[in-house]
């Protein structure tokens, strides 16, 4: 076995970013082993790919819910500024739960095993992880079964009017009935 130590390069600031986004210190990634490196700078790049999804499903939801609605106009919405702005402040506050995640689990008892005690704490972190997958995930998959929404949405519409149509119709037909022979009768005399 060989132990004669061995140098380590100096991280760029993309590496140092993606310590600090796992909560990692610096100090100390400077003086771990190079698997702890990149096993933290693996951690951060997770934390950073979360926080930006939930920045696009923010944009996502908000202009969905928000938004102009286009479907009657067939327009281009083009950027939605307000929607812009409330998905960079979602994404940041995903992003901050998220590190905070990751920086405050423990590493238990150094056993494999999980143990009750370990599994009570993790809870809440469970539970605000499963809710950070909801939120960013639900806004994207309506977006993108949009189109089939809209085609529904349309056959939907179609059906009510011409039910509204024929109930008018059939409201109606009375009146105009009598109506016309009126008109027939004015015309005779």
């Amino acid at each position: 076995m060989n132990t004669t130590p061995y140098s380590l390069k100096n991280p760029s600031r993309f590496t140092r970013f993606l310590w600090w986004c796992a909560g990692a210190d610096p100090h100390f990634m400077l003086e771990s082993p190079m698997q702890d490196r990149v096993k933290y700078a693996g951690i951060g790049g997770i934390v950073f790919a979360t926080g930006l999804m939930a920045v696009f499903a923010g944009y996502v939801a908000f202009d969905v819910a928000f938004g102009p609605k286009v479907m009657a106009t067939g327009e281009s919405p083009g950027f939605n500024w307000l929607a812009g702005v409330f998905s960079i402040f979602w994404g940041s506050v995903i992003f901050n739960l998220d590190r905070f995640i990751v920086s405050s689990t423990g590493k238990g008892d150094g056993t494999d095993k999980i143990t009750w005690s370990e599994f009570k704490q993790a809870i809440p972190r469970i539970l605000i992880a499963l809710i950070l997958g909801f939120t960013i995930s639900k806004p994207m998959e309506i977006k993108i079964i949009e189109s089939e929404i809209d085609v529904e949405l349309g056959k939907k519409q179609k059906e009510k009017r011409e039910e509204l149509d024929s109930l008018s119709k059939r409201k109606y037909s009375a009146q105009i009935a009598l109506i016309d022979a009126d008109i027939q009768k004015l015309e005779t005399n």
